[in-house]
């Protein structure tokens, strides 16, 4: 009964994390050392039963943006549970903490790590559970939240769209498939959004906002799309790019990115 219940507890903290699908699980071993981690902090005094939650999500998170249990986890993990045991989790949650998700980790480290192609990146996949977390919307769809895509009917697509990119020279799969490129959308958004550029189909959303008419997606009020880009960390300034700005708006939403990722952190 005592296992079942701390699996159940710690299942709960994960996904109550934002973690609710094996798509965002990016190591097994970070999964181990949370449930590991739960269980000494169950059997800590100094640790308030309703704070354990909390703590075990917080290093998994941090676990997972920073990659901690990827090279030699069993190592890394002997060393962190060694630590654990002789200057008190909250010492050793507090020394990391602030050695690993430095200011310069938000500002350079992460979004550096950003510019990757790969869905399996930690970034990408700690950005999709911020997304959850926070209740984002998806593209677009006031009411379909990105948890809904995750788990019922949602892909992965492109922002500034591949077959776009490609007719107007940007043909390397390294860059048109950059994560920050990459959003969950409906698949019948994305089927309206075609291979259009950005300043086009974000302006036909804008033209929506004035007359109430919806032709992508169900957002038709100005205030509510400027929301809605924010929660899925798109400059505001997309309407006015194509081609010519991918780049920047590369680097934009990769700052953008990390600094959701940390405000989720810092709301755990």
């Amino acid at each position: 009964m005592g296992v079942r219940k701390y699996r159940r507890g710690i299942l709960l903290a994960i996904k109550g994390a934002g973690f609710i699908s094996n798509k965002l699980l990016n190591s097994n071993m970070t999964l181990d050392f949370a449930y590991t981690l739960y269980l000494i902090l169950a059997s800590t005094p100094e640790i308030p039963k309703d704070q354990i939650k909390r703590f075990v999500q917080k290093w998994f998170v941090l676990s997972t943006l920073t990659s901690r249990y990827t090279a030699s986890p069993e190592s890394q993990m002997h060393r962190d549970m060694q630590s654990i045991e002789e200057k008190g989790f909250l010492n050793f949650f507090a020394e990391i903490e602030a050695s690993a998700l430095s200011e310069s980790f938000w500002r350079v480290t992460l979004p550096q790590n950003l510019e990757t192609s790969s869905v399996n990146s930690p970034g990408f996949r700690a950005f999709l559970a911020a997304q959850v977390y926070c209740h984002s919307d998806s593209l677009f769809m006031n009411g379909m939240e990105v948890r809904d895509l995750l788990l019922i009917a949602g892909d992965i697509h492109h922002i500034f769209p591949r077959a776009y990119l490609k007719k107007q020279g940007i043909d390397n799969r390294a860059r048109y498939n950059q994560v920050a490129n990459y959003i969950y959308l409906d698949t019948q958004v994305n089927k309206a959004i075609g291979d259009q550029a950005p300043c086009e189909y974000f302006g036909k959303v804008i033209q929506q906002c004035e007359t109430k008419a919806p032709v992508l997606g169900n957002v038709v009020d100005t205030e509510l799309l400027k929301r809605n880009l924010d929660e899925n960390c798109i400059p505001q300034a997309i309407h006015q790019m194509d081609f010519t700005n991918y780049e920047e708006f590369l680097s934009q939403r990769r700052y953008l990115m990390a600094a959701k990722m940390e405000e989720y952190y810092r709301s755990l």
